[in-house]
């Protein structure tokens, strides 16, 4: 070893040149995006005899992973703003593609499929994250908190006549519902959020 150090103490061209290379394969091969990547190809190829979890568990790993990333780089002009929007993206994929596989619906899911329109929306991706809630509610129609996001999101996003025909699946009474819908989706998106973050 003490050859080695003073080889290469000696050579600086080639200690720069392996320290250089061993940069460019680290940021080429190894960024938060490439590791959910992986992270997902794992979850999918497993074989259990309850296979109900992988598309949720890749979607989460996803979700956790880009979040991670936007609060350590929240600079949106950086170019590696796009891998978290990416990530991002396929935590939502991943969660609907679970949904429609009817891989499970409890408050866990429900928690992150809230979490995962917030991200959405804090990386201002509006129209997905109202196409995400609406995927996710439509798999589970019977499903009041992710039924409840979907309106909210469309009530956020100006469009009125469409809460409203959603909210008539709910209530006889749907102008009245639709009153509730902004607090009650704020309360429990607050709460999720930080119980989720604090955890994560």
């Amino acid at each position: 070893v003490a050859t080695l150090v003073r080889y290469y103490l000696a050579h600086d061209d080639e200690r720069r040149r392996i320290a250089r290379q061993g940069r460019e394969r680290v940021v080429s091969e190894h960024s938060a995006y490439q590791r959910a990547q992986r992270i997902e190809e794992t979850l999918l190829s497993l074989s259990h005899e309850k296979p109900y979890q992988q598309y949720l568990g890749a979607g989460v790993a996803y979700l956790l992973t880009g979040r991670n990333s936007f609060t350590r780089l929240p600079d949106k002009d950086s170019p590696f703003f796009r891998h978290v929007i990416d990530v991002t993206r396929h935590g939502a994929a991943c969660l609907v593609a679970s949904a429609a596989r009817g891989e499970r619906s409890d408050r866990d899911f429900e928690a992150y499929c809230l979490l995962c329109a917030i991200y959405l929306e804090d990386l201002e991706l509006n129209e997905e994250a109202l196409q995400f809630a609406r995927g996710v509610s439509e798999a589970y129609p019977d499903n009041l908190l992710l039924g409840l996001n979907y309106i909210y999101l469309l009530l956020k996003q100006g469009l009125g006549e469409a809460a409203r025909e959603r909210a008539e699946a709910y209530s006889p009474v749907p102008e009245e519902f639709l009153r509730h819908v902004p607090k009650l989706l704020e309360d429990a998106r607050s709460t999720i959020r930080d119980t989720l973050l604090l955890t994560s």
